[in-house]
């Protein structure tokens, strides 16, 4: 019975995260806004990511000794992540013929939104489509995760907190 409820409810979470991410790719372009009217209104979440990716140091801080057990595997997790991230985006990115400025957007998407911002505007690139960039991946990586460690049999907590983490 048990079982059968948290497949129900995982159904239901799945739909309505699926219904959802596909209205908001739809929402920007239903209101044919200009780029810097939506930069204007997105303010305030701009200004929420920071403390949002300070606060992420309060559960590192509390698994600090299980963080630090498995730091190599951790370590290489990431790395081979990031660089697989940035050089398919780039790659991709080349091959469809995109613009410097929006390559520049793109690239930067494999880090939490907040710094990916700071890096794309640093290098030329426009922040708020870098978040764009990052959140999009990261909604579709939470509709499509949990099914990914049903089909690679993932079972260990750690194993699936990388792969939903990368």
């Amino acid at each position: 019975m048990a079982m059968q409820s948290a497949a129900n409810h995982f159904y239901f979470t799945f739909s309505v995260s699926r219904r959802d991410y596909i209205r908001s790719l739809q929402l920007p372009t239903s209101f044919h806004s200009s780029y810097s009217a939506y930069n204007e209104g997105a303010q305030w979440l701009t200004k929420l990511l920071g403390p949002a990716t300070v606060a992420f140091a309060v559960p590192m801080h509390t698994h600090f000794q299980l963080l630090k057990k498995h730091g190599a595997e951790i370590i290489l997790s990431l790395a081979v992540g990031v660089l697989t991230a940035i050089s398919s985006s780039f790659l991709l990115a080349q091959w469809m013929k995109l613009s410097p400025f929006l390559i520049k957007s793109l690239v930067p998407r494999s880090i939490t939104t907040q710094i990916a911002m700071n890096i794309s505007s640093s290098i030329g690139g426009a922040p708020a489509m870098t978040a764009v960039f990052v959140i999009i991946p990261g909604l579709t990586g939470t509709m499509l995760g949990p099914v990914l460690i049903r089909l690679t049999s993932i079972k260990t907590p750690q194993a699936m907190g990388l792969l939903l983490g990368m």
